[in-house]
Order: C-alpha cells, then structure tokens, then sequence
C-alpha cells in the first residue's frame, strides 16, 4: 500500500510556508519602497494656517533645567517597526522643543535604534536605557493562557511570549528606577507625540511643577484621568506609581480578568487615584494637547499652538484621517520620520495591541 498524497508530502509544508511566507515579505517590502517613495514625490507640505514655521535650533538655543528628564518609552512594536515615532517624539523634542536637558529610551530591544540619526541630534544627555521583556513587564514563570476578548473576536495567548498591551505599560510607572540621581522631575510622553512649537519647552518651565506634585497629590497628569503623559518627582511619586503599577499587572492577570476585557492604564488610575482627586493637574503647556477637529480648505489639520506637544494617537488618526494627520507630521521636516506613514492599517494596530513583533525594522505598508 502507498502512502497517500498526504503522509507522501507533509514533510514539504514546513518548507513551502516558509518559501511562500519570505515571497510575501519580498513583495511587502516591494511595495512598501514603491508606496513611499511616491509619497515623498507627490508630497508639498501645507503648513496649516494656526501654526507657525519650525526650524532647527542652534545648540546654544537648547534649554537644561538641570534636575529634569524627558522619559520616554519603546517595548513591543515600539521597538521595532513603530520605533520611528519614538525617535520623531525625541528628535522633535530637541531640535524643535529646543530640549538640551537629559532624555530616557526605555527599550526592550535596541537592534533597531539608528545611532547615525541619534548622534546627528547633538544632544550628550540621551541615555538608552535596555529592559529586558521579562523585568518590563513582571512575567516571572507565568505561563498561563490570556484570553483577549472584544465584541467579535477571541484570541489565545500564552502570557510567556506575547504579553496583553496593558501590561506592557508598566514600564511608565517605573521610570524613577532608571534616572540619574541629579534628576528630581520626570515627564513622561507618549510614543506618538510631536512637540511641534519651536523653543516650546522653555516656555513650559516658565510654570514650574515644584507646587503641582506634593505628597498628597504625587502624579501631575494633563485632566482628568488621561495619562499619556504625566509628571513625577523623586522621592515623593515612588510609592504612588508603584501602586499603580502593581494593581495595572493585578488587574490584566489571566486570574483577575477571566472572561473580561483588559483594563488599560487610566482606568487603572482612576480606581486608584479618583475619589479623593488625589493628583495634580499639569499646566496647559505640559499638556500633549489633541489638535482641533477643524481641517483647512486644503485637507491639512489645525492644531492648538499654545502647547508645546501634540498627540497622535491611532483613535486621532481614524477621526482625522490618515492623509491628513501625514500632511502635518511632515510638515515639520523630522529625519526620524523618513518614508514611514504615521497612520497604522489594522494589522499594525493588531500587531502591537496583542503585542507581537514583525522580525524587521522597517514599517509595512498599509494594507
């Protein structure tokens, strides 16, 4: 009797969905090289008409407070194929913001970080800061499956291997741990942000937080429970983040949730902070501020220049739109940005919300 076709040719299927799969990734990148370099073609910024002209600053421009540190943060997607809006985010923050203080990476992996577009910053106080997946996110011998639910979709996943995206943003509670001991203040951004007004963050220390973060209110945040940005201090915040940053892992645990949704990071700080309004509130110049819903005659965005950052968050991407939100970000010449679009398809939004990462640096297209 003969093998059927079947018991014949299984061995095969390893190999050819491996062929099959390098083909697609040829073609992806194909059409990603093609897509943007039409971009970069057809693109003719339009800056819109409630902002002004960015330009790089002279190293002598650059504002240093002295004892306060920019704190930034890059696990998962963030790493790899999203890493250009932490770069942007930095980048703008100094050639733009006019920052000359010190600044935090905190990454899980760095084989994606450029080192030529990091030295062409010309800032001595950028420090990169490697955490390892296990140490960012708690996992310990956790091995048991998470199960991810939204209205139409379950997803199985083993907590080893690919964390939920709400654990993974622990690694903003923790920030005080990684700073030098000159820093007293730490501001944490967002990912995808740009701080879009020229020589900004001067005017921002302007109105000091020293009165804003006390013991009784340790956490400054923008309002009302957002925390995509967010101040502490020293000495006085320690025991609230890490209050926060152990209810976050309790709350997202496989025991906690059940059948439920994850809890992200700012229902977590409600719970925790809410009742007794026990946190600051940073002033308006802190803020990473949404832009205005009011787009000009010519497609291109608003936004509130009397903040020093903007956020461009996918949620803002989806209700402006992606041409949109693209015209703006390139507007403001960031050498991080490249050829990447801002705007994620869905795959990209599902890569990063179940915390997977594509075995490359550079950003696919959207399809």
């Amino acid at each position: 009797m003969y093998p059927s076709f079947r018991g014949r040719y299984s061995r095969l299927y390893p190999t050819l969905f491996i062929v099959v799969a390098t083909i697609l990734l040829i073609l992806i990148f194909i059409y990603n090289i093609t897509q943007s370099s039409i971009i970069m073609e057809t693109f003719s910024p339009s800056i819109p008409p409630t902002t002004e002209t960015t330009s790089k600053l002279s190293l002598s421009e650059y504002f240093n407070d002295g004892k306060t540190a920019f704190v930034f943060g890059s696990t998962g997607t963030y790493a790899r194929t999203e890493l250009f809006k932490c770069m942007s985010a930095i980048e703008s923050l100094i050639t733009i913001g006019g920052w000359g203080g010190d600044i935090y990476l905190l990454i899980d992996d760095t084989s994606c970080l450029d080192s030529k577009i990091i030295h062409s910053w010309n800032n001595q106080n950028i420090h990169i800061i490697p955490i390892s997946r296990a140490h960012s996110r708690k996992l310990g011998n956790d091995t048991s499956t998470f199960e991810h639910r939204n209205s139409t979709t379950i997803r199985r996943r083993n907590l080893l291997n690919t964390q939920p995206f709400e654990r993974s943003m622990s690694i903003k509670m923790n920030i005080l741990s990684h700073l030098q001991p000159s820093v007293q203040y730490a501001l944490w951004y967002d990912c995808d942000v740009i701080f879009a007004k020229q020589n900004c963050v001067k005017e921002m220390f302007k109105q000091p937080l020293d009165n804003i973060i006390t013991k009784e209110k340790p956490i400054a945040i923008p309002f009302e429970f957002h925390v995509g940005s967010f101040a502490v201090k020293q000495g006085v915040s320690n025991a609230a983040l890490h209050a926060w940053s152990e209810t976050l892992l309790h709350d997202n645990s496989p025991s906690a949730l059940g059948d439920k949704p994850s809890t992200p990071d700012y229902q977590v700080f409600k719970k925790l902070f809410a009742e007794n309004q026990s946190y600051g509130l940073m002033p308006e110049a802190w803020h990473d501020k949404i832009i205005t819903s009011q787009l000009a005659p010519n497609g291109s965005l608003y936004w509130n220049s009397t903040v020093c950052a903007i956020h461009l968050t996918n949620g803002r991407c989806r209700f402006y739109g992606g041409d949109a939100v693209q015209t703006l970000v390139q507007s403001f010449g960031l050498t991080s940005l490249a050829r990447n679009r801002w705007c994620p398809s869905l795959l990209r939004r599902k890569f990063k919300s179940y915390g997977l990462k594509l075995p490359f640096c550079w950003t696919p297209p959207n399809f």
